[in-house]
């Protein structure tokens, strides 16, 4: 069970040996042979079971609901892991859920409903060496400072035959379909 789209998860779902995917359903424009943006919803009605957020979640609650009914699985012996807020309608309508290295609303709705949050290993590694960089890069541009070493550097182009640097007030950024009378007064 995924918040992914079932065609894109189907493929290594069925190389780990898997015999069902329940995942997102898209919504297909046959004519164009395009996708739409949209979910496809269910006619079944919501049973009130579970905080569901929207359209997309409410139609995959009941689509893992309908298929746990007809397999005999117990959801409330279920367990469900997550990430980000679309996992949240499932961790929500299992009986227990994990949070692992979850988004802030994940990691929120854990909090509030005593899940457990699991952290990868290699995201606690990788955090901690983007931290020693920036406080490396931040402590080599305080030495810099102090010592005078550090000076701004300004793109210096030539307009018009004159030089014009990001110093100047001449030096914007402007979509060129729009008219600006202050450019046309500098062209003489």
């Amino acid at each position: 069970v995924t918040s992914q789209p079932d065609w894109l998860v189907a493929p290594l779902a069925k190389s780990m040996g898997a015999s069902r995917v329940i995942g997102s359903r898209l919504e297909v424009d046959e004519s164009a042979g395009t996708f739409t943006g949209g979910s496809l919803a269910d006619d079944a009605d919501d049973d009130g079971q579970g905080a569901l957020d929207g359209p997309g979640e409410q139609t995959l609650v009941r689509r893992v609901r309908a298929f746990a009914a007809s397999a005999g699985v117990d959801l409330a012996k279920s367990i469900a892991y997550g990430y980000g807020e679309r996992d949240l309608p499932l961790m929500r309508v299992c009986g227990k859920a994990y949070a692992v290295s979850p988004d802030a609303a994940v990691a929120s709705a854990a909090s509030e409903n005593g899940w457990q949050t699991l952290g990868w290993a290699e995201d606690a590694e990788r955090k901690a060496q983007k931290a020693g960089e920036l406080a490396a890069m931040d402590a080599a541009m305080d030495v810099a400072r102090a010592n005078g070493t550090l000076q701004p550097a300004y793109a210096t182009v030539t307009v018009n035959g004159g030089a014009v640097s990001a110093k100047s007030r001449a030096w914007t950024v402007m979509d060129p379909d729009q008219y600006d009378p202050e450019n046309d007064r500098r062209r003489g």
